[in-house]
C-alpha cells in the first residue's frame, strides 16, 4: 500500500502526544481535587478515570518512543534493529489504546448511570456497557494473538503470510470495533440530553450540565476520522509510514474523551474562584477612601456687602461604626457612609 505521507508526520505524532499528555494531566488532577476537596467524594468512576489516565499515559509514552525508533518514516530510512523496536512499541501501544477506550467508556457509562432515573435510559446504558466490555475484551484477545507466535508481529511483519491473521479478518474486526466505539460515543453524548432534562433543575443549570456532559460526543468525531484511516493497517512494505494517520487519531480520540469526562467536575472549582474574587472585592471595596484636600476660595461679594466672602471647603472623613465622627464644629454628629463636603461661608 503506497500512501503519500508528509515527512513532517513523525513530528506531528510527537507534538500531539505531548499536547494530550499535558492536557490530561491538568484535567484529571483538577477533577480529583474537585471531588475530594470540594465535594468530599471519590466514587468508582473517579477511580476508573485515574486508572484510564495511567494507561493512557503509558500509551502516549509508547507512541513517543515509537517515533524515536522510526514510526512515521519510510522503511528505507530505518535500520532493521530500529524497525523491530518500532514494531514492538506499535504492538503494545495498540493494546493500551484498546484498554484505554474500553475503560473510558465504562467510566462515562457508570457516571451516567448514577444520574439516570428513567428505566429506559438505565437499560440503554447497561446494554452499551455490556457490549463494550464483551466485544472489547474479544477484540483485545484477537489483537494479542493476531500472529503466531506473537513475536512474528515485530520480527517479520504484522502481515506476515502464514503466521498472522488474514487481511479480511483484521479489517472486519477493526471496523466493527470502530463502529461500536462510534455508537457508544454518540450514545454517551446524546443520552445526557434526555437524562438531565428529566431531572428537577433550573433550566439554566440543565443547559450547562447538558453542554458539559455532551463534550463526550466530540470523541465520536475523532472515532469516525480514525475509522477512515483503518485500511492503512493492511500495508506490508511500509507499515510504519502508512499507519501514521492511524497513530495520530488513536492518540486524539482518548485524549478528547478523558478531557470531556473531567469537564463537569470543574464547575465547583470555577464557582470557588468566582466566590473568592467577589469576597475580596467586598472586603476591600467599602472601606477604601482617601482624604480630600481642604480648598479655600475667596468669592467677591455684591455691592451691598462690605467685603469679600471666603468659601472654605472642609472635607470630613468616612464614618466607621464604633468610631466617633470627627468634626471641627460642635454640631450634632450624624453617621455618614460616604465622604461629603461642607461649605462654610464666613465674612472676612
Amino acid at each position: 500500500m503506497d500512501t503519500d505521507i508528509d515527512p513532517s508526520r513523525p513530528r506531528q505524532i510527537l507534538a500531539i502526544s505531548i499536547f494530550f499528555l499535558v492536557l490530561t494531566w491538568i484535567a484529571v488532577p483538577l477533577r480529583v481535587y474537585s471531588k475530594i476537596a470540594l465535594k468530599q467524594e471519590f466514587v468508582l468512576d473517579d477511580k476508573l478515570l485515574c486508572l484510564v489516565q495511567a494507561i493512557y499515559t503509558t500509551y502516549l509514552t509508547m507512541s513517543i518512543l515509537g517515533v524515536v525508533h522510526g514510526q512515521g518514516r519510510d522503511a528505507t530510512e530505518i535500520s532493521p534493529e530500529h524497525r523491530r523496536i518500532a514494531f514492538q512499541y506499535f504492538f503494545f501501544a495498540e493494546l493500551l489504546y484498546i484498554t484505554t477506550t474500553i475503560l473510558l467508556k465504562v467510566c462515562v457509562g457508570i457516571l451516567l448511570l448514577r444520574i439516570a432515573i428513567i428505566s429506559t435510559h438505565i437499560w440503554i446504558l447497561r446494554i452499551i456497557l455490556f457490549l463494550t466490555i464483551l466485544f472489547g475484551m474479544g477484540y483485545l484477545f484477537l489483537v494479542v494473538f493476531q500472529c503466531r507466535p506473537v513475536s512474528k508481529f515485530w520480527d517479520e511483519s504484522p502481515r506476515s503470510p502464514g503466521h498472522c491473521f488474514n487481511i479480511s479478518i483484521v479489517l472486519g474486526t477493526t471496523f466493527t470495533a470502530a463502529i461500536l466505539n462510534c455508537i457508544a460515543d454518540c450514545t454517551f453524548g446524546l443520552l445526557p440530553l434526555l437524562i438531565v432534562w428529566s431531572l428537577h433543575m433550573r433550566r439554566k443549570t440543565k443547559a450547562l450540565v447538558i453542554i458539559l456532559l455532551g463534550f463526550a460526543s466530540i470523541a465520536s468525531i475523532a472515532t469516525i476520522i480514525r475509522a477512515i484511516t483503518i485500511p492503512s493497517i493492511l500495508s506490508e512494505e511500509n507499515f510504519l509510514r502508512d499507519t501514521t494517520n492511524l497513530a495520530i487519531w488513536s492518540a486524539i480520540e482518548p485524549g478528547i474523551g478523558i478531557s470531556a469526562a473531567c469537564a463537569p467536575a470543574l464547575c465547583p472549582i470555577a464557582r470557588q474562584l468566582c466566590g473568592n474574587r467577589q469576597r475580596q472585592r467586598r472586603e476591600r471595596g467599602i472601606w477604601r477612601t482617601r482624604p480630600l484636600p481642604t480648598i479655600n476660595i475667596t468669592i467677591p461679594l455684591s455691592n451691598n456687602s462690605s467685603g469679600p466672602m471666603e468659601c472654605q471647603e472642609e472635607t470630613t472623613s468616612m464614618y466607621k461604626p464604633g468610631q466617633p465622627h470627627e468634626n471641627s464644629t460642635n454640631e450634632r454628629q450624624t453617621p455618614q457612609l460616604w465622604p461629603r463636603t461642607r461649605h462654610l461661608l464666613t465674612r472676612t
